[in-house]
């Protein structure tokens, strides 16, 4: 389907008129009168829920890592090695 560009301008302009006819339509039949719409916005399976556990996920609190005593003495054992192998040189 190939448009000119007046033809796609002129598509523009009725759907601009439609949609303000619609508004004033909607404002003559009242506040309880369902909103008119040429087709409903569709989303993918799952982005409802991707939506609502992003918004209700609470931000992770960040746990201070500790080591144990054993851990800190390999790592110095280690650094300790290092340094002396070193110094050799």
């Amino acid at each position: 389907m190939n448009l000119t560009l007046n033809q796609l301008k002129e598509a523009v302009s009725i759907k601009e008129q439609i949609a303000a006819l619609e508004i004033k339509l909607a404002k003559i039949l009242g506040a309880s009168a369902p909103a008119l719409t040429a087709k409903p916005v569709r989303r993918k399976k799952g982005a409802v829920k991707a939506e609502k556990a992003v918004k209700s996920a609470k931000p992770a609190k960040k746990t201070k890592r500790v080591m144990s005593p054993e851990a800190r003495a390999k790592i110095s054992a280690a650094a300790t090695k290092r340094w002396a192998a070193q110094k050799k040189v």
